[in-house]
């Protein structure tokens, strides 16, 4: 409110825009630049919030017959563009097993890994989630390297999906928790030590916070970059954690 018509210095920015300052700066010349829009979303997750095989397949492994069972279903992505059994090959886990039987021949290359948490299971990705993940990528597993996926599905929980961000941050955050040669058993278990009792609460949020929370701490949060999904799997907002521990909601799935 400015009922004088005096220059106001600073403007209310609105959605990431600042409307027009009809001031100039002192002693004339040109007005301010305006102040750039946010980063332009991540291409890759617009994708898959558009790609119907990605979105059915995802809301099969959302179903309660799936997540009712008592083994992990899951698909591994080789061509996210077709639904074939060449391009989503389909796996399932022992009863009971918090694990996937999952094969990987010489030379394949994986877009993403998509599977179920059964009943029972975290709400949030396992720390062997995150550690297959880094085995795939360092062993050069991935189709993009830029772009490597993996989603869940939980009985507790909205639908989670981790991706890499910045591959060179990823690698290195790969090397620490499986070593160079993706075989250290030691800095497997310490990986694995950091989510005992944190990341298995009744509360989705808690377990989410506590994912993101590890993830920061070992220098990973612009290599690993968390989303979560709404049940129609064509929205996936980006989530990020804090100096102060609150969680936030990136619209739209930007990397940052």
């Amino acid at each position: 409110d400015n009922p004088t018509g005096n220059c106001v210095v600073g403007a209310l920015i609105l959605n990431g825009f600042a409307p027009p300052n009809p001031c100039n700066p002192p002693g004339g010349g040109n007005p301010l630049p305006p102040i750039p829009a946010s980063p332009p979303c991540s291409e890759y997750i617009l994708n898959l919030q558009a790609n119907t095989n990605f979105i059915d397949r995802m809301k099969f492994l959302n179903t309660q017959t799936v997540l009712d069972a008592p083994n992990e279903v899951g698909y591994t992505i080789r061509d996210i563009t077709q639904y074939n059994s060449n391009s989503y090959i389909a796996g399932t886990g022992t009863v009971t097993s918090p694990t996937i039987n999952w094969y990987f021949l010489g030379g394949t290359k994986v877009a993403g890994l998509i599977h179920s948490h059964y009943s029972g299971l975290n709400s949030i990705f396992s720390p062997d989630d995150v550690i297959l993940m880094a085995k795939l990528f360092l062993a050069n597993f991935a189709k993009d390297t830029n772009n490597l996926f993996f989603a869940m599905t939980s009985k507790d929980s909205p639908p989670f999906l981790m991706k890499v961000g910045n591959a060179s941050s990823f690698r290195t955050f790969c090397e620490k928790i499986v070593g160079a040669d993706g075989n250290d058993a030691k800095k497997e278990k310490d990986f694995k030590d950091k989510f005992k009792g944190k990341v298995d609460t009744d509360d989705y949020y808690t377990n989410e916070k506590e994912f993101l929370k590890i993830i920061k701490a070992l220098g990973a949060e612009n290599g690993l970059i968390l989303y979560r999904g709404d049940e129609n799997f064509n929205k996936w907002t980006q989530r990020k954690v804090d100096a102060y521990d609150d969680v936030s909601n990136i619209e739209c799935g930007v990397d940052q």
